[in-house]
């Protein structure tokens, strides 16, 4: 069965410009549910009804609070969403994964990758807790699969900075290889993990 082309049943907070829970940019849904990834029962709720779950909620920076709150926040929501979505029986899932796993995109050192292009086997240079939290993601991810028979994938996007708040200090992302920026093309074959 193919995905269903609307927002179904899930939290949504969008970053958007004039996007907003009550205003999700004219894509249709049939609801609305609001509340945290992190609590079991609004993600119940949310999961009333449907085959298939894309897990985006996150902190997507580390300098958007702190280590403990991006680190235990993110990997608890993805827990909780994945564990719910398979007692209530879904069996594909999608969540945010990020290039961060591999380290250098908000390292207080300057980082490089092992080697170019980057693959799923590259040694993982990890300093900071956003990126730890999508490792511990994708894990998860895969624990998930094994304990629920779902089909799960992480999708390791690449990120264009530019729309974060500045917050100063050594934390900034770098330009290098393996960052890129809105100007950049893609490249063919991203890394999944399932």
């Amino acid at each position: 069965m193919a995905w269903p082309p609307s927002i179904s049943s899930h939290a949504v907070r969008w970053r958007r410009p004039g996007w907003t829970c009550a205003n999700p940019g004219g894509l249709p849904a049939d609801r609305m549910v609001v509340g945290s990834a992190g609590d079991p029962e609004v993600v119940r709720r949310a999961l009333d009804g449907v085959n298939a779950v894309i897990h985006l909620a996150a902190l997507p920076a580390p300098m958007l609070g702190t280590p403990e709150e991006v680190f235990c926040g993110d990997i608890r929501a993805t827990f909780v969403v994945l564990e719910e979505a398979g007692g209530a029986g879904v069996r594909r899932a999608a969540i945010a994964g990020s290039m961060s796993a591999l380290g250098p995109a908000w390292a207080d050192s300057v980082l490089h990758p092992a080697y170019v292009p980057v693959d799923e086997q590259i040694p993982l240079q990890v300093e900071d807790p956003y990126g730890l939290s999508k490792q511990a993601d994708e894990l998860t991810a895969a624990m998930m699969s094994r304990r629920h028979g779902m089909t799960t994938v992480a999708l390791r996007a690449r990120r264009d900075h530019d729309g974060l708040p500045d917050p100063g200090g050594p934390r900034l992302p770098r330009r290098g290889p393996g960052d890129v920026s809105r100007h950049d093309q893609p490249e063919p074959g991203l890394p999944l993990s399932a």
